[in-house]
Parts: structure tokens; C-alpha cells; sequence
């Protein structure tokens, strides 16, 4: 029986045969995109959402830009108008146990909305599997850590930033520490269940994090005609 001969050369042969055709097709193969950095991504999703919850909530939005890369770096001008002076009124009237205006409750809980969706929305992409783990990526200097590692692991001192701008929002409605920490956690709640249910937040999302990964900064402007965009899709 006379032995088959192996030709060692058939792969090689049959890969330049597929360059080959490639190349006077026309047909160009997708390039592996480089990877982007997870700390890069986080920002874009953290401003992302605060952008979606701004637009959902009627707030005013100038800017948003995560130029920079690290935790931190990135930042988002959205606000619901608050007069501070029915701040103080409504201090005292919580502290009598006496009900606020409602107008102002609302602001400020539309307020509190957009302070809190950022960290939401990246556990979000955490659970799922956009954003790796966050002590898979705790790398960066202890100024820059992310507004997300503070919320999921225990022990992580909480920056001054969105959290301690609601802390001190909510101390100026709230009769006393115990029901400001109540207030804060049905809060959280609502802001997890937008983040979850609403039929535009995740897609408004998106769309702002990856416009910030591509140009880095967006004007009033571009924000608005992505929110436009996307607000006219069928969902």
C-alpha cells in the first residue's frame, strides 16, 4: 500500500489563495479595534448617564467632556434651576415637621436623579459586562478613583463629588440626619429603577458615552441632537 503524501503547503497555499481574492474583491477584513481602557469607558458611561437622566428630567445641560481618561476626570454641566433661598425655607418648615412646596420637591428630587445616575449607570454596565469588576481595574491614584468603586466596595472613603453635593441637598430639606439617610436611599431606588425600566435612559445612555469616547467633549448642541435622535427612535 503505497503511503499518502502529505502536502505541508496546502494551508499556506489556500490562505494566499484567500488574500489573494480579498485583495481584487474589494473585500477589506474588520481590523481588531484596540481595546479602550476600561478607566476611559467609566467616565464616558458616568457622564453618559448623567446626560440621559438631565434630558429625561427637564434639567438645563451645557457641556459634558471626560477629556483626560482617569476616574474623576470627567464632568457633566446639568442642573434642575434651585432657588437657594426655598432651600432655607424649606428647611425650617422640615424641621417643624411642617410639609415643603411641592414645586420645590420636585426640583430637587429631579436633582437628585441626575446626581445619583452617574454611579447607577456604571453598575449597570458592570452587571452587564461592559465594565469589567472594579477591583479588576483599581489601578489609578487614590485622587482618581471612580465614583463607582466608592458606591460597590465596602470601606472606599466617598469622594465629595455627586454624593456630597446630594448630601448637602438633601440636608437642606430634611428636618433631621435620619430622614435624610431614608430620603437618600429611596432616591437611589428610583434612580436604579429609571436606570433599569426607562424605555430611552440606557439608549440615551449609550449614545452620549460613546459620542464622549469619540470626540472626548460635547457642547449643548451635540448633546441635544443625539438626545433628539435617539428620543425619535422607535423603542
Amino acid at each position: 500500500m503505497t503511503k499518502p503524501v502529505i502536502d505541508m503547503e496546502w494551508p499556506l497555499r489556500i490562505a494566499e489563495r484567500k488574500r489573494f481574492f480579498r485583495i481584487w474583491s474589494g473585500v477589506t477584513l474588520p481590523r481588531a479595534e484596540p481595546a479602550v481602557d476600561p478607566r476611559r469607558l467609566a467616565a464616558a458611561f458616568h457622564e453618559g448617564g448623567h446626560l440621559a437622566a438631565g434630558v429625561i428630567h427637564g434639567a438645563e445641560i451645557r457641556s459634558a467632556s471626560i477629556r483626560g481618561g482617569h476616574w474623576h476626570s470627567g464632568e457633566a454641566a446639568v442642573w434642575v434651576p434651585i432657588n437657594p433661598d426655598d432651600l432655607d425655607a424649606a428647611w425650617w418648615r422640615a424641621a417643624i415637621g411642617e410639609p415643603i412646596d411641592p414645586l420645590l420637591r420636585d426640583a430637587v428630587e429631579r436633582e437628585a436623579y441626575i446626581l445619583l445616575a452617574g454611579v447607577s449607570v456604571e453598575v449597570v454596565a458592570v452587571q452587564r459586562g461592559i465594565l469589567p469588576e472594579p477591583k479588576a481595574i483599581d489601578t489609578a491614584a487614590p485622587e482618581h478613583r471612580s465614583k463607582y468603586l466608592a458606591a460597590i466596595n465596602s470601606g472606599e472613603p466617598k469622594p465629595r463629588g455627586d454624593s456630597g453635593e446630594l448630601d448637602e441637598l438633601l440636608r437642606r430639606i430634611c428636618g433631621d440626619p435620619d430622614e435624610q439617610a431614608a430620603y437618600r436611599r429611596v432616591l437611589e431606588r428610583r434612580t436604579e429603577q429609571m436606570v433599569w425600566r426607562h424605555p430611552r435612559y440606557w439608549p440615551l445612555a449609550q449614545a452620549f458615552a460613546a459620542a464622549l469616547l469619540e470626540r472626548e467633549t460635547l457642547d449643548a448642541e451635540a448633546i441635544g441632537a443625539i438626545a433628539t435622535e435617539v428620543w425619535r427612535r422607535k423603542q
